[in-house]
């Protein structure tokens, strides 16, 4: 600097106190500012261009860049995590208070779908339930009616039988008489009396006629029913032919040729006309007696009776029930 120019320079607290003025402008008085504020070398055409174009700037505020500095840089993270931890906080807390909001509403919705549905099913299953238990009634009053049925026709059954029993009181049945065309029936029956000691009269036989059979593909011929005048007539002619086989060996018994019927010898046996619930009956009972060992099945007067031998008192079978007398006693 110049000697001229270090005895105009002021420092920079008298320049922070001058006015600012602009000296370009054409309306400034230079008379009119105070002459201690203004440094002659504005003025001052003599000053060089170079000392005019001079730029006095401030030093940098050397306190506050030593008090950034004293921030450190682990400092500076710790605040940026807590700030950043923040706003991901409010964030994911806004967002989970969102999602929460709507399960719950979808989980309400649900439930309230869920409780009508049950509902439903509960108004359902109160009106099935009284439909059960009206038809369990229902089933329990069919079940006693049924069993009262039951009992009623199992009762009439056997009236019935004893009914049909009673009408063949006269009646016998003669089983394996050979059929041949042309046949005289009552002149066989006639015969079969004569040879077991029992002669018959025309007058005596009422009606005598051959039956279908119970099992039509058997090769069997026959049966042959008699009506006889009397029942008398019937348990002697019965009892003759009794006596007549005791008399007799096995192979000799009453047979076609003792009635006058040629061809091959088949046994002929007479009893008693049963009707087909006793017959039936009897059926399943001589069956059911060979099984167990009894030794006596025999019929009296349309009821069947068994014995195991001649040391057992006779068994009275009244029905098919009855036959588990027959397992007690074996």
């Amino acid at each position: 600097m110049t000697p001229s120019s270090k005895s105009s320079w002021s420092c920079k607290n008298c320049c922070n106190k001058r006015a600012k003025v602009n000296t370009s402008s054409p309306l400034l008085n230079k008379t009119s500012l105070p002459a201690d504020c203004i440094s002659p070398s504005v003025f001052d055409d003599s000053t060089d261009d170079e000392e005019c174009n001079i730029t006095l700037r401030q030093k940098p505020n050397t306190r506050n860049i030593s008090m950034d500095n004293s921030i450190s840089e682990p400092d500076l993270e710790d605040k940026l995590r807590k700030i950043i931890k923040q706003e991901l906080n409010c964030f994911l807390e806004t967002k989970i208070k969102i999602l929460v909001t709507e399960q719950l509403k979808q989980m309400s919705e649900q439930i309230s779908d869920f409780k009508n549905s049950m509902n439903f099913y509960n108004s359902q299953y109160e009106t099935l339930k009284a439909c059960l238990e009206e038809k369990d009634a229902t089933i329990s009053k069919l079940q006693t009616e049924n069993e009262r049925l039951l009992a009623a026709s199992t009762e009439h059954s056997a009236r019935l039988s004893l009914v049909e029993q009673s009408l063949r009181v006269n009646n016998v049945e003669i089983n394996g008489i050979p059929e041949y065309k042309a046949e005289n029936v009552i002149h066989t029956v006639i015969q079969l009396a004569k040879t077991v000691g029992e002669p018959l009269e025309d007058g005596d036989i009422l009606h005598a006629t051959r039956v279908a059979k119970l099992n039509s593909d058997s090769n069997r011929p026959r049966p042959v029913v008699v009506k006889l005048r009397t029942p008398r007539l019937r348990d002697s002619l019965l009892a003759a032919v009794v006596n007549y086989n005791k008399k007799k060996q096995p192979q000799d018994k009453l047979n076609s040729t003792n009635l006058g019927i040629g061809g091959d010898r088949t046994p002929v046996y007479v009893s008693e006309h049963l009707c087909p619930a006793n017959k039936q009956l009897h059926a399943a009972t001589r069956k059911l007696a060979k099984e167990l060992g009894y030794k006596f099945v025999w019929v009296r007067n349309g009821r069947v009776f068994v014995r195991k031998d001649v040391s057992h008192a006779a068994i009275l079978i009244r029905n098919l029930d009855s036959l588990a007398l027959l397992n007690n006693n074996k």
